[in-house]
């Protein structure tokens, strides 16, 4: 099987370029003997545009998956608690840090702009 670099490489490539990377780092694990990390690699599939903007954010942003699960952690804790307050206060923080991560998906994935929000032109 190729690396977690080169797997990072394909996951990161623009979606004209994962099929052919993905095809080189198959032979090269094909060439190098290693049949079944080859078949694995040939059975990797093109990720969704959205799936492609989550793999670069967690590339390239590693402390977002960090955030995400700690925010995570503290609004279960306030539901937990009943805490009304606490939760609107961590609701608000979260909703920032969603717009936050996506804003920085679509300047990653290269759009010209994010499509426009419900309610907004």
């Amino acid at each position: 099987m190729a690396d977690a670099a080169d797997l990072d490489a394909l996951f990161a490539a623009a979606p004209a370029e994962f099929t052919a990377l993905c095809k080189q780092l198959a032979d090269r694990a094909k060439k190098a003997g290693d049949r079944a990390g080859a078949a694995d690699i040939a059975r990797l599939r093109k990720p969704t545009t959205a799936a492609r903007v989550v793999n670069l954010i967690a590339l390239r942003t590693p402390k977002a998956r960090q955030r995400l699960g700690e925010l995570g952690e503290e609004l279960r804790g306030a539901h937990r608690a009943r805490d009304g307050e606490r939760i609107r206060e961590l609701s608000a923080r979260q909703r920032r840090l969603v717009e936050e991560l996506a804003e920085l998906g679509f300047a990653l994935a290269g759009p010209d702009s994010p499509p426009p929000r419900c309610g907004r032109t």
